[in-house]
């Protein structure tokens, strides 16, 4: 049976291949908003105790591992924005390992930017962006903690294993990465085209800009 799209959207193979680029920016802000929704209410909610360890590292673990497959889609809706949408059954996979994988090519990793930069709007200026760096920078740590956040969403399974994966202290130390991950990054290809994002930029679509540029 297929898969019908809620009302208001369009199928992305249909959308003029001049429009995919914009289309694919506007999906891309869309995921940002959602990642940045969550980071907001786990914030907020950081105190709760449920009265049960395992319970507790559960549902913070939860919302960890949904943020980084969220994270895996923006990076294939990037690529996209250049090449072509991905087929349907590509795009109903949830697994961040397998989303980049179906990009079949060299992927492109956001690269987090000092959370006190501002992007000046003025153009024709060049604009030196300050990187930082912290484990979750690296895809393949971003794998293993990915993994990791899975065993304690599995730990149903018998038996035991009587090592816990991951804390509750890692998970949110997880979760402050993450956010410095995406709210304010660039995601460039090969050839040093991309997008600088800001997810702090209130007089924006969805208080999320997103800003075409070239590096040099």
């Amino acid at each position: 049976m297929t898969k019908k799209l809620r009302d208001g959207l369009i199928d992305p193979k249909e959308i003029p291949h001049e429009d995919v680029p914009g289309y694919m920016a506007d999906t891309y802000r869309g995921y940002v908003l959602s990642i940045k929704e969550r980071i907001e209410v786990f914030e907020r909610n950081q105190l709760i105790d449920f009265g049960y360890r395992e319970l507790n590292e559960e549902f913070f673990a939860l919302q960890c591992r949904l943020i980084m497959e969220l994270i895996a889609f923006m990076v294939s809706t990037f690529h996209q924005s250049s090449t072509q949408p991905i087929g349907k059954s590509k795009r109903t996979e949830n697994n961040p390992l397998k989303i980049i994988a179906s990009i079949n090519q060299d992927f492109s990793w956001p690269r987090p930017t000092d959370p006190k930069f501002e992007y000046p709007i003025k153009e024709n200026l060049e604009v030196s962006i300050p990187h930082i760096t912290f484990p979750i920078c690296d895809y393949e740590k971003f794998k293993i903690i990915h993994g990791k956040l899975g065993s304690i969403l599995h730990e149903q399974q018998r038996p035991r294993i009587e090592k816990r994966t991951i804390t509750l202290e890692e998970i949110f130390n997880t979760l402050k990465q993450l956010k410095l991950l995406v709210f304010k990054h660039l995601i460039v290809d090969k050839q040093g085209n991309g997008w600088y994002i800001d997810a702090t930029m209130k007089e924006q679509p969805r208080g999320i800009g997103i800003i075409r540029l070239k590096l040099v």
